[in-house]
This record gives structure tokens, C-alpha cells and sequence, in this order.
């Protein structure tokens, strides 16, 4: 199935990083937001106390990097399909003294893996690469692999209710016109080959359902935007 494209999601970023960075610093995808919320999340649950923190997706742990400065972070383990983001990660990562495992392989094997407990999962625009029934076994794995209190943390665009997936392929691409004016067709159409081969979008509610019928304690959304972004978080 193409959303288990390994090496093909991996070069995609790989070669497109530079177009994505320029989307992430218009913040197309409010990345800014997101991680001000994650911020203020890890402060108020950890307090200070130590934590291990898995990046699904992790590129090259630019996006998370400012977060976890300063907090007590005692494991740091980064998955992408991608090496050369990873290689680039490895030197990003360096201020972060802790101990670092890098992890070149699809999420959805690399969640089974994982050697030991983590405190808390992210995955920031990375699960909908997989598919319905694969987000549901990812998100049920997740719980085996936290510790309790733990939480997975969601970070991804979501799709209104009886939006189809084409519609909201439009939505995005839209937003790559709006928030980045110079961004040129051919920019845009670059970007959007990936998404449109690999990205499948769920909505709130389905996530909602899937943790209602997991054993999952709780799920809160703590911040949605334009009906096309949201924050949530599973807690264990």
C-alpha cells in the first residue's frame, strides 16, 4: 500500500525539505501554534520531572528542538523514513544533552520495536501517512508501549465532517498559495505530489471514537484551527 512507502515518503522528504522548511517558517501548517501549545503541555504535566519523549516523523527535529531545550528530558528517540533527515538530526540535536536513538524506518514498524516505556509519544504531521485501519493499530500500540500517566500526542491536519479526501487535498493546497505568496505552480505542485499520494486526513471525531473504544483514559483536542489543524492528545 502506498501510505507504507518507505523509501518513497523518506526521498520525497528528502529531496522537498528545503520547499517544506519554507512552508513551516510561513507557518502554513501553524506549526508555531502547535508547538507553543506542546510547550506549555510538557510544562504542565512533567513539571520538571524527568521524561522519555519518542518523535514519529521527527525530519530534522527543527520543529521540536525549542521545546524540549530546558526540560527534563531524559531519552530523546527520533523515527523518519528519511536518513539524510536524520543525519541532519543528529547535528540539530546536539544542545539536547540527553541520551539520543535515531530510527530510520516506517513508524508503523518502529512503534512495535521500540525496546522500553516512553512518557510521551508525538507525532507531528506524520500519521496520516497511514491509512484508517493502520492509525487505529498504531494508536493501540502506542498505549502498550507508554507508561501510565503517558500520552501520544497528535499533531496533524484533520478533514471536516463528509469532506472527502480530495477536497481536503484542495484545502491544502490552497493554503500553500495563500500563506506563502511566493511560492511560485511549480513550488506548490512539487509539494503537493507528496500529499497527494500518501496523506489520508481523519477527522476529530474519528479519533475521538478510536480512543473511546480503546482503553484509553481520556481525549482532549487543546487547540483546532480552520477546521483543517488540530492538537489532541490521548492519555493513558
Amino acid at each position: 500500500m502506498a501510505a507504507n512507502d518507505t523509501s518513497a515518503i523518506g526521498a520525497f522528504f528528502g529531496g522537498k525539505w528545503p520547499l517544506y522548511l519554507r512552508a513551516i517558517q510561513s507557518d502554513v501548517l501553524c506549526h508555531a501554534e502547535m508547538f507553543t501549545v506542546l510547550d506549555r503541555f510538557l510544562m504542565t504535566r512533567f513539571d520538571g520531572r524527568p521524561f522519555r519523549f519518542v518523535d514519529f516523523g521527527c525530519g530534522d527535529a527543527s520543529a521540536v528542538l525549542k521545546t524540549l531545550l530546558g526540560k527534563n528530558v531524559t531519552h530523546y528517540t527520533g523515527v523518519d523514513a528519511s536518513s539524510d533527515l536524520l543525519a541532519a538530526a543528529a547535528g540539530m540535536l546536539a544542545p539536547l544533552k540527553c541520551q539520543k536513538t535515531l530510527i530510520c524506518n516506517n513508524m508503523s514498524i518502529a512503534v512495535e520495536d521500540l525496546s522500553g516505556p516512553a512518557d510521551v509519544f508525538l507525532c507531528s504531521y506524520s500519521l496520516h501517512h497511514l491509512v484508517r485501519e493502520q492509525k487505529a493499530k498504531f494508536i493501540e500500540t502506542s498505549f502498550r508501549k507508554l507508561h501510565s500517566p503517558g500520552y501520544f500526542i497528535l499533531i496533524d491536519g484533520v478533514a471536516r465532517q463528509d469532506e472527502t479526501r480530495e477536497q481536503w487535498l484542495e484545502r491544502l493546497e490552497r493554503r500553500f498559495f495563500e500563506k506563502v505568496p511566493d511560492f511560485t505552480a511549480e513550488d506548490v505542485a512539487q509539494l503537493m505530489v507528496h500529499p497527494r499520494e500518501f496523506d489520508y486526513p481523519e477527522t476529530v471525531e474519528t479519533f475521538r471514537r478510536m480512543a473511546q473504544q480503546g482503553p484509553w483514559k481520556s481525549f482532549d483536542v487543546l487547540m483546532e484551527r480552520d477546521e483543517f489543524l488540530a492538537f489532541m492528545v490521548f492519555s493513558k
